[in-house]
């Protein structure tokens, strides 16, 4: 996986053979590709890393899979994800999450950090869709939630995304054991960026595209054409001078 940063240094992580399999993760210069520094990890035995992101400052989070005992044939591999500082690759945490257990794999997909710095790794836990949100201060588990899609079905997270309100949206395979049908599975969760009252579409900012959204859905209730909960601070059902005087008095809070 590559990610790139505000300069355009790019930065690679993969799986690299060392006397055992390891993260390995590489930054490189925009101006000529030059190599300014590598960081390899091996929390296991085995280890390759399968995705990549970037946080508010460029510190670089990983994520992968690793094996306690290098037997694929026992799934019972764990999700580690790890996060390195931009300047120099120095490791900053650490956090493995699954069971050695043999039949209990834990396998990641996909990794995004959103507006206040809160990871998110999409996988599969044992046959189950899950979602991991990590605190971006130490990278302990802060939220998992798993899914699954229906009875005899096997459901795994592919791609993540956020949208402009950071809400998080995954797509991803349900899969069913007993006929191999397969179905596009996607999911949204709400934002978890922490907003200031008024800031309604969650981009950190009370501004004036807040208030355009909101005047555009002012004096319309919940059913009618326009509503816009988001708008509905206090969870009236209604958009209303309530609203207005809340968002008003944060403007230009961020």
């Amino acid at each position: 996986a590559v990610a790139i940063d505000a300069a355009g240094d790019a930065y690679v992580t993969g799986g690299s053979f060392q006397s055992g399999w390891k993260y390995v993760t590489i930054k490189y210069r925009n101006a000529d590709g030059a190599q300014l520094w590598l960081a390899t990890d091996s929390p296991q035995a085995c280890n390759v890393a399968t995705g990549i992101a970037l946080d508010g400052v460029g510190d670089v989070v990983i994520t992968g899979w690793s094996d306690p005992d290098c037997d694929e044939s026992n799934f019972n591999e764990n999700i580690t994800t790890i996060q390195h500082r931009a300047a120099d690759g120095e490791r900053l945490w650490t956090t493995s999450f699954g069971s050695d257990a043999v039949g209990t794999f834990d396998v990641p997909h996909d990794i995004i950090v959103d507006a206040q710095d809160n990871v998110f790794v999409a996988g599969e836990n044992t046959g189950l869709f899950v979602l991991l949100q990590y605190d971006p201060a130490n990278g302990a588990i802060s939220q998992m939630d798993t899914f699954q899609s229906g009875p005899s079905e096997l459901a795994t997270g592919r791609a993540l995304a956020l949208d402009s309100a950071q809400n998080i949206l995954i797509a991803g395979v349900a899969r069913n054991a007993d006929t191999e049908n397969r179905d596009i599975l996607t999911i949204r969760y709400p934002s978890q960026v922490a907003t200031d009252p008024g800031d309604v579409d969650g981009d950190g900012d009370v501004d004036i595209q807040d208030l355009a959204t909101l005047l555009a859905a002012y004096a319309t209730c919940a059913g009618d054409p326009g509503y816009n909960p988001d708008a509905d601070f206090d969870s009236s059902g209604c958009v209303e001078l309530s609203d207005l005087a809340t968002l008003l008095s944060n403007y230009g809070a961020n």
